[in-house]
């Protein structure tokens, strides 16, 4: 799809002006959308098939809206682009959760050791995204993220040498309380810090990644399930899928210190 700039262009026009000066189609645009013979070339070519339902994608989440011309009427032949649309833009476009295949592509690549668990779980709320079940995307990717706390807790549990320390991780393992679990992850690493046992490249941006994982989590847990706070909106989904990548990187950096770090 091409997008110049904050005016509105002709999306359908200038998509398949392009795509015929690739080879694709026919270059001359005036026989290729006038001759009754490719009128229904969108049945038989993927192509046209796969613009046509990219269109309705970015109608349906609120990155494109019709021109509206003379004040009063939308226009069929041309689009604008959004507040929404222009951040959806300025993403990383291999991690994106409208394109999911890249996405999970991404994830892989970038954490090739990615628990299976959490893997299904991304991939689950991407599926929720792109058919606008925000609510359940919410739950898919605070499970995912939950179940990447959990793995930190037990391999800093198994390494502990602490006696007190391993007790504590065991203790917030068992009783399953997001709030402690984080609170024994967070003491561990201060003292890691203080100490001066842990390398700048696993410390980088741990704090920030460590509230992006929280924020999954509490999108799960309160804003999508509880009945009386009940608020999950996609730009607030579409910010935790795409810091995901990253924080379940930093998540799996921490992972293999505690494992060959003992505390």
């Amino acid at each position: 799809l091409l997008i110049s700039d904050d005016q509105a262009w002709s999306v359908f026009n200038r998509t398949l002006m392009h795509v015929a000066q690739g080879g694709f189609i026919p270059s001359s645009m005036s026989w290729f959308l006038n001759n009754p013979t490719t009128q229904n070339l969108g049945h038989r070519h993927p192509l046209l098939t796969k613009l046509a339902d990219s269109y309705q994608q970015l109608l349906a989440l609120g990155y494109v809206v019709p021109l509206i011309e003379n004040y009063t009427t939308f226009s069929n032949h041309a689009l604008q682009i959004t507040e929404t649309g222009r951040a959806w833009i300025a993403a990383d476009s291999s991690l994106i959760p409208e394109a999911p295949d890249e996405y999970l592509a991404a994830l892989r690549k970038l954490v090739p050791e990615v628990d299976q668990v959490v893997f299904e779980y991304a991939r689950e709320a991407l599926a929720g995204y792109n058919h606008r079940a925000f609510f359940a995307a919410a739950v898919m990717i605070g499970a995912a993220s939950e179940k990447l706390l959990y793995l930190m807790v037990e391999a800093l549990k198994n390494s502990a040498t602490d006696p007190n320390l391993k007790q504590q991780a065991e203790n917030s393992y068992t009783g399953r309380s997001i709030m402690v679990l984080f609170r024994t992850l967070n003491q561990s690493l201060a003292v890691a810090k203080q100490r001066r046992l842990i390398d700048s490249d696993t410390r980088d941006n741990t704090d920030i990644h460590l509230l992006a994982l929280e924020d999954g989590i509490r999108q799960q847990r309160n804003d999508a399930v509880h009945p009386q706070t009940a608020n999950v909106s996609q730009e607030k989904i579409f910010m935790i899928l795409y810091a995901f990548p990253a924080t379940c990187r930093k998540a799996y950096d921490l992972i293999g210190w505690f494992s060959s770090h003992p505390l």
